[in-house]
């Protein structure tokens, strides 16, 4: 480790040693309570640095590795602090124990330096306990005075918060706190409840305190609900962290109760193909919810990191959609599914992400158009403005690009089907939505919805559907109606005296397709019959001669479709009569 001073020495992140130990002096201070026991560890590093320093006069430098040790344990020192300046009260008592542990291996190490250098410091150990014991003894007294303890409690949120993560250390962690700690620890439980009348009941298994995750403060993302955060949990567990955006948000009894139930779900979900919840706390500020890491990133990133990847997306995309069929088994819509919450885990399996979080989103102040921006173009046009459902999830996955046989082979399509036969309006045109897209130049899904018994629901949407259901219908009925076998299964439903009435009443959307349709029905004599006896020829007439250009062009083609058999027909009656 070559320097030109021992003041130089570098420290990796921080700078030259000097100013590590002038950061730690400073941040020293502001320990409250531990800042006399911090002190005196700064006080023991300044001293080996006194006499490093009267070494190197003397040309008597230690060797580097030496050198390298006595900045490891300023590090140490450094994060430390790092860690603890700055903590509420609260967290102050319920991490004592943890804080003191971390000082005294500082304090053993740089009892070690100490022997290394040959510096003698008088009264070291004896200093260490009294301060021990005096960072003891004012923490307690703190933690008693009821004016101290509710002075970093402003509202009702950290009020909340404070008995959640007291309750949380009385029920899970007594065993490793002194028996006077936790004593403290009920006694503020009982000040802080006096004071603020708030009960808090049973804490959920998947409550987490915020002390008990680190992450980056950059966040690496936004999800469609806040910040995204790389973190450690507990020992060292990887974790995604996402922290919701906005400070100030409700935490009324109802308001809760929702979220704890939902937070309650998502942590009992268990499936590969589905990001696993660790945890959360619903009352911290601002509350977070910690996720399992996918090591690979989102399925696009992946896919674009090697042809290799790429051969890999139908198998991706297949597990993403049993993940998606997983979640609704379990009553659970995702309702925010694009390419960018498709993950892919250390495994190489695909995983769903950013599920089932409605009650956290919908008390967020993130503004909603901010969070959904990602997401519009994957979004089922009704969730722009209604809740998400299952079939809008369908609805999304299909648009996620290039997924059609992953999403035939997963039953979807049948799923859309009987999403057909639904009495809820958005249910019934997010269906026909998916279907309508899903068969848009594609022959394998068209005889798949086909086989799942799609025309009869279809002509159902056309009697009773809104407008734009009856269009989207009519143009999946119009691409079915390209085989005969469709065609008679069209004809079979009793369609064509709709599709004449439509092609007179309807909208001008519908008036178009639907006349497509009664083109390729007219492929078939029998059908062609239907239409005139039924007036169809008069309202294509009438089309072709006041209709919009697209109106005009197709009511020509099922005209001459129905004149072709006329002419044919006369043709055949007079070599029958001659």
């Amino acid at each position: 480790m070559a320097s030109s001073s021992v003041l130089d020495l570098a420290v990796p992140g921080a700078g030259p040693l000097a100013e590590v130990l002038a950061t730690i002096s400073q941040l020293s201070g502001g320990m409250d309570e531990g800042k006399h026991v911090c002190g005196h560890l700064h006080s023991g590093l300044t001293c080996i640095m006194d006499g490093l320093q009267t070494k190197e006069e003397d040309g008597q430098l230690p060797p580097e590795e030496s050198l390298g040790k006595f900045v490891a344990v300023a590090v140490k020192l450094l994060q430390c602090l790092e860690r603890w300046r700055g903590k509420e009260l609260v967290h102050r008592v319920v991490g004592y124990g943890k804080m003191r542990d971390e000082l005294r291996e500082v304090h053993e190490d740089v009892e070690e330096l100490f022997a290394l250098f040959d510096v003698v410091m008088v009264n070291w150990s004896e200093q260490w306990q009294h301060d021990v014991r005096v960072q003891s003894d004012v923490l307690i007294a703190s933690a008693k005075d009821n004016d101290v303890l509710l002075r970093d409690l402003q509202d009702a949120r950290a009020h909340t918060d404070a008995l959640s993560t007291l309750k949380f250390e009385v029920a899970q962690r007594a065993a490793q706190h002194d028996d006077e700690i936790v004593e403290c620890i009920r006694a503020m439980m009982a000040t802080i409840a006096a004071a603020s009348r708030i009960e808090v009941g049973g804490l959920p298994p998947w409550f987490i305190p915020c002390y008990d995750v680190t992450f980056v403060s950059k966040p690496f993302g936004r999800g469609s609900f806040g910040s995204v955060h790389r973190g450690v949990w507990g020992p060292g567990t990887s974790v995604v962290v996402k922290r919701l955006l906005g400070e100030d948000m409700a935490v009324d009894e109802r308001m809760r109760s929702k979220v704890e139930k939902e937070l309650s779900v998502l942590h009992t979900l268990s499936h590969p193909s589905i990001i696993k919840m660790f945890g959360a706390s619903h009352v911290s500020s601002p509350p977070f919810v910690i996720w399992e890491d996918a090591a690979n990133g989102n399925l696009g990133l992946f896919l674009a990191r090697s042809d290799a990847n790429k051969r890999r997306m139908w198998r991706l995309l297949h597990e993403a959609a049993l993940g998606l069929d997983y979640l609704h088994m379990k009553g659970v819509v995702h309702g925010n599914l694009k390419l960018n919450n498709i993950l892919i885990g250390a495994d190489g399996q695909a995983k769903l992400s950013d599920f089932g979080l409605g009650a956290l989103r919908s008390c967020s102040f993130l503004s909603r158009s901010s969070s959904m921006s990602g997401g519009l173009r994957w979004s089922a046009p009704e969730c722009l403005r209604k809740r998400p459902t299952f079939a809008s999830d369908v609805y999304s996955f299909a648009t996620s690009k290039a997924n059609s046989t992953t999403i035939r082979n997963a039953g979807a399509l049948g799923l859309l089907v009987n999403l057909l036969l639904s009495e809820v309006d958005d249910q019934q045109q997010h269906a026909v939505t998916a279907i309508e897209h899903l068969t848009a130049h594609n022959n394998e899904n068209l005889k798949a919805i086909a086989q799942e018994g799609a025309v009869p629901p279809l002509v159902a949407l056309l009697r009773t559907g809104t407008d734009l259901e009856k269009e989207l219908g009519a143009i999946v009925l119009g691409r079915l109606a390209g085989t005969k076998a469709n065609r008679e299964s069209i004809a079979g439903e009793g369609a064509i005296p709709l599709f004449v009435e439509l092609a007179r009443t309807g909208t001008d959307g519908v008036k178009e397709e639907v006349v497509l349709v009664l083109s390729r029905l007219a492929k078939e004599n029998a059908y062609k019959t239907v239409i005139q006896t039924v007036g169809g020829v008069d309202v294509l007439q009438q089309l072709k001669r006041t209709g919009n250009a697209a109106q005009k062009r197709k009511a020509g083609i099922a005209l001459k479709a129905i004149s072709d058999y006329r002419e044919a027909d006369t043709k055949r009656r007079r070599n029958d009569n001659p």
